[in-house]
């Protein structure tokens, strides 16, 4: 028997991006590790720097991807916080080509051994 395995697919894949409004109370060196430990957690870089009125960065943006870039935007959907200014990410989308393993079995008859099946031919049924 011979077993191919074929199928390429084309899809679009597009990174991890989390935004989220961390309110950390100034626990200092013990808030910043637990950030770490978080986005280590989820395998993402923190890409926000986008400071509010305070020059304080509360909203922070998670991308599995350095090339997300986070801005103000200048066309929010809903009015203005100073606290939370509105945010505008771009990040990449990938084209990429996946390999979809599809088992397909061929019978190779050339390598039967026909001599013991004829064999069955014996057999007075």
């Amino acid at each position: 028997m011979k077993e191919f395995y074929q199928s390429k697919t084309i899809g679009i894949r597009v990174e991890s991006i989390k935004a989220c409004d961390f309110n950390l109370p100034s626990g200092g060196r013990q808030a910043e590790n637990l950030l770490d430990e978080y986005t280590a957690l989820i395998n993402t870089y923190q890409i926000n720097s986008v400071p509010n009125h305070s020059n304080v960065v509360l909203d922070l943006v998670f991308s599995s991807d350095r090339s997300s870039v986070v801005s103000k935007s200048k066309q929010p959907l809903v009015g203005s916080d100073p606290h939370h200014p509105p945010l505008e990410i771009s990040f990449p989308i990938k084209t990429v080509q996946y390999t979809k393993f599809k088992k397909k079995v061929l019978k190779d008859f050339g390598k039967g051994n026909y001599d013991e099946i004829n064999l069955i031919n014996l057999v007075n049924w």
